[in-house]
Protein backbone atom coordinates (compact mmCIF):
# COMPACT_ATOMS: atom_id res chain seq x y z
CA UNK A 1 0.00 0.00 0.00
CA UNK A 2 1.32 3.41 -0.89
CA UNK A 3 2.36 5.43 2.18
CA UNK A 4 0.27 8.49 1.31
CA UNK A 5 -2.84 6.33 0.94
CA UNK A 6 -2.01 4.58 4.22
CA UNK A 7 -1.69 7.92 6.05
CA UNK A 8 -4.98 9.14 4.59
CA UNK A 9 -6.90 6.01 5.58
CA UNK A 10 -5.31 5.91 9.04
CA UNK A 11 -6.33 9.54 9.58
CA UNK A 12 -9.88 8.89 8.40
CA UNK A 13 -10.22 6.00 10.83
CA UNK A 14 -8.85 8.07 13.70
CA UNK A 15 -11.39 10.81 12.89
CA UNK A 16 -14.26 8.28 12.70
CA UNK A 17 -13.30 6.67 16.01
CA UNK A 18 -12.86 10.06 17.69
CA UNK A 19 -16.25 11.28 16.51
CA UNK A 20 -17.93 8.03 17.60
CA UNK A 21 -16.54 8.64 21.09
CA UNK A 22 -17.72 12.26 21.05
CA UNK A 23 -14.20 13.58 21.61
CA UNK A 24 -12.98 16.82 20.04
CA UNK A 25 -9.61 17.10 18.34
CA UNK A 26 -8.48 19.33 21.20
CA UNK A 27 -9.49 16.78 23.84
CA UNK A 28 -7.78 13.93 21.98
CA UNK A 29 -4.66 16.08 21.61
CA UNK A 30 -4.61 16.85 25.33
CA UNK A 31 -5.10 13.21 26.29
CA UNK A 32 -2.25 12.02 24.05
CA UNK A 33 -0.08 15.01 25.02
CA UNK A 34 0.21 16.36 21.48
CA UNK A 35 -1.04 19.52 19.77
CA UNK A 36 -4.46 19.86 18.17
CA UNK A 37 -2.64 20.82 14.95
CA UNK A 38 -0.89 17.44 15.04
CA UNK A 39 -4.25 15.65 15.41
CA UNK A 40 -5.75 17.72 12.59
CA UNK A 41 -2.80 16.95 10.30
CA UNK A 42 -2.98 13.27 11.18
CA UNK A 43 -6.71 13.06 10.48
CA UNK A 44 -6.26 14.75 7.09
CA UNK A 45 -3.45 12.38 6.18
CA UNK A 46 -1.04 15.31 5.98
CA UNK A 47 1.34 13.74 8.49
CA UNK A 48 2.11 10.46 10.18
CA UNK A 49 2.89 9.67 13.78
CA UNK A 50 5.17 7.54 15.90
CA UNK A 51 4.07 4.12 17.04
CA UNK A 52 3.89 5.18 20.69
CA UNK A 53 1.52 8.03 19.78
CA UNK A 54 -0.59 5.72 17.63
CA UNK A 55 -0.86 3.34 20.58
CA UNK A 56 -1.96 6.22 22.85
CA UNK A 57 -4.55 7.31 20.27
CA UNK A 58 -5.94 3.78 20.08
CA UNK A 59 -6.07 3.58 23.88
CA UNK A 60 -7.85 6.94 24.27
CA UNK A 61 -10.33 6.01 21.53
CA UNK A 62 -10.90 2.60 23.15
CA UNK A 63 -9.84 0.73 20.02
CA UNK A 64 -6.79 -1.06 18.62
CA UNK A 65 -4.11 -0.16 16.11
CA UNK A 66 -5.56 -2.77 13.77
CA UNK A 67 -8.94 -1.03 13.88
CA UNK A 68 -7.23 2.17 12.79
CA UNK A 69 -5.35 0.54 9.92
CA UNK A 70 -7.17 -0.34 6.70
CA UNK A 71 -6.24 -4.03 6.66
CA UNK A 72 -8.74 -4.85 3.91
CA UNK A 73 -6.66 -2.97 1.34
CA UNK A 74 -3.28 -4.61 1.92
CA UNK A 75 -1.63 -6.84 -0.65
CA UNK A 76 0.20 -10.14 0.01
CA UNK A 77 3.53 -8.39 0.66
CA UNK A 78 1.78 -5.92 2.97
CA UNK A 79 0.04 -8.78 4.78
CA UNK A 80 3.42 -10.29 5.61
CA UNK A 81 4.56 -6.91 6.92
CA UNK A 82 1.35 -6.56 8.94
CA UNK A 83 1.90 -10.02 10.42
CA UNK A 84 5.42 -9.02 11.45
CA UNK A 85 4.16 -5.76 12.98
CA UNK A 86 1.46 -7.68 14.88
CA UNK A 87 4.12 -10.07 16.15
CA UNK A 88 6.18 -7.10 17.33
CA UNK A 89 3.13 -5.57 19.03
CA UNK A 90 2.44 -8.88 20.77
CA UNK A 91 6.02 -8.94 22.04
CA UNK A 92 6.12 -5.39 23.39
CA UNK A 93 2.44 -4.58 23.93
CA UNK A 94 2.51 -5.07 27.69
CA UNK A 95 5.76 -3.20 28.21
CA UNK A 96 6.15 0.26 29.72
CA UNK A 97 6.30 3.46 27.68
CA UNK A 98 9.99 3.79 28.59
CA UNK A 99 10.68 0.33 27.18
CA UNK A 100 8.72 1.12 23.99
CA UNK A 101 10.63 4.37 23.59
CA UNK A 102 13.91 2.45 23.93
CA UNK A 103 12.78 -0.09 21.32
CA UNK A 104 11.82 2.71 18.93
CA UNK A 105 15.18 4.40 19.46
CA UNK A 106 16.99 1.17 18.64
CA UNK A 107 14.93 0.64 15.49
CA UNK A 108 15.68 4.21 14.41
CA UNK A 109 19.42 3.56 14.90
CA UNK A 110 19.20 0.37 12.82
CA UNK A 111 17.36 2.20 10.05
CA UNK A 112 19.96 5.01 10.01
CA UNK A 113 22.79 2.45 9.81
CA UNK A 114 21.03 0.67 6.95
CA UNK A 115 20.46 3.95 5.09
CA UNK A 116 24.09 5.01 5.56
CA UNK A 117 25.27 1.62 4.35
CA UNK A 118 23.06 1.86 1.26
CA UNK A 119 24.43 5.36 0.51
CA UNK A 120 28.00 4.03 0.54
CA UNK A 121 27.22 1.40 -2.09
Amino acid sequence: MEIELFKKRFGERVREARRRRGISQEELAARIERSSDMVSNLERGASSTRMETALRIAEVLDTTILDLVDVDQVGPKDRHTRDLVNRLLDLVGAESEDFLAAVISQVEVLLRIRAESAERK
